[in-house]
């Protein structure tokens, strides 16, 4: 991921929060996202991935990597972490510095989102 101005400190409150929709279904999930990514970073490097159990209620599933330098951020998820295989789709989206959980209208009023409001960017894998 790439912002326009250089990155914040990773000990910001809802630091780079990355919403992934594995299913593309609405009405799964939180909102329609399936996993959370950067809910509370571990620390320099290391962060977790969470799943929904229903609604704002996130479950752990696994560390993942992370490393940020200026205005990029790169983060190393599995595709098997997220229940994925051959070649996927994943709906995903960005949120910045929200100033509370369970609301989706923070997408459109606080800190930054990406992209704007409800909408997603879509990773496609390519088939082997």
């Amino acid at each position: 991921m790439k912002t326009q101005a250089p990155l914040t400190p990773h000990t910001d409150p809802n630091w780079m929060l990355l919403f992934l929709d594995t299913d593309q279904n609405s009405g799964t999930g939180w909102e329609g996202y399936d996993y959370l990514v950067n809910y509370g970073t571990i620390g320099a490097g290391t962060t977790m991935l969470q799943k929904t159990q229903a609604g704002w209620n996130w479950k752990d599933v696994e560390r993942v990597a992370w490393k940020a330098k200026g205005c990029e951020l790169e983060l190393r998820i599995p595709l098997k972490s997220l229940g994925l295989k051959g070649a996927p789709a994943v709906d995903f989206h960005w949120a910045d510095n929200i100033q509370k959980g369970n609301d989706i209208v923070e997408f459109a009023v606080s800190g930054d989102s990406a992209p704007n409001r409800r909408f997603n960017y879509r990773f496609q894998a390519m088939p082997e």
